[in-house]
């Protein structure tokens, strides 16, 4: 209830936490945020790092990719969709398995073709996939970002990669194309949905290029300030956040099992 003393109650806790040498990250729901956060942390004298977006860069797919395979990446990118999708069902099962495979197939041309892969590059890739089955032999599709990622990928996999290179290229420009407009068109718009978010407007620059705040940095002793307020950025701020979350707590399993980390959010996301 409101004035019930919960934020009082939160940040008392988490001022008396963090100074046990806990990493931490403070997301931002209110305005008052990342004030109340760094009031905190200066009281604690803890060091820390600002999300502000129109300082800080935030790639998180580079990250996902850097330090998983593009099937688990795929899969961080699914439960960050699924958390912010507004109590939308299940997709039908028809295509849910062409789905699946397009991620994992456009993830693994980024991770090879480029060194930091962006939701960008997603975006742009899938924006351009050809749609019908001899789309791909036309000399317009050679000048599309989708052709030139796959040959980017197709020059530098190694020996061992070209086998995933070669299944991806042929999905793409076969398989998917001639499993009907449905499918192809259902698998598309889904992709779309899965990176427009983050790939357009204004956070388009902050989730490309080298990130300089990481979801690794509480686990290196860091706290995290978000000043990012959802409530003032609304669906962007909350997904990019969701990301975080999900990020910071898979490295921090992957890394670090045993470290004692703090997350603080108040209200509900």
């Amino acid at each position: 209830d409101t004035g019930s003393g919960k934020t009082s109650l939160l940040r008392d806790l988490a001022a008396e936490i963090i100074e046990g040498d806990v990493g931490a990250c403070f997301y931002s729901v209110k305005s008052d945020a990342y004030q109340d956060g760094l009031s905190i942390v200066k009281k604690a004298n803890r060091p820390f790092v600002r999300f502000d977006i129109a300082t800080e860069r935030y790639n998180p797919l580079a990250f996902a990719l850097k330090h998983w395979s593009p099937p688990e990446a795929a899969e961080q990118l699914k439960i960050v969709s699924e958390a912010n999708a507004d109590g939308a069902g299940k997709q039908d099962a028809f295509w849910q398995g062409n789905f699946d495979n397009a991620l994992v197939h456009v993830l693994t041309l980024l991770a090879i073709a480029r060194e930091t892969p962006s939701l960008v590059d997603m975006y742009q890739f899938v924006s351009s996939m050809p749609t019908k089955a001899d789309q791909h032999s036309k000399p317009e599709f050679q000048q599309t970002f989708c052709c030139q990622l796959m040959v980017e990928a197709s020059e530098k996999c190694t020996e061992s990669q070209q086998f995933d290179v070669d299944q991806a290229c042929d999905f793409f420009c076969i398989s998917l194309p001639t499993a009907g407009s449905k499918v192809s068109g259902a698998v598309i718009t889904n992709l779309l949905n899965l990176c427009a978010p983050l790939a357009r407007g204004e956070l388009r620059a902050v989730v490309q290029g080298e990130s300089t705040i990481s979801p690794s940095d509480p686990s290196d002793g860091f706290v995290v300030l978000w000043d990012y307020p959802v409530l003032d950025a609304g669906a962007p701020a909350r997904l990019l956040q969701t990301m975080f979350k999900v990020q910071m707590c898979k490295y921090i399993l992957k890394v670090a099992p045993k470290r004692y980390t703090l997350q603080v959010t108040d209200e509900a996301q």
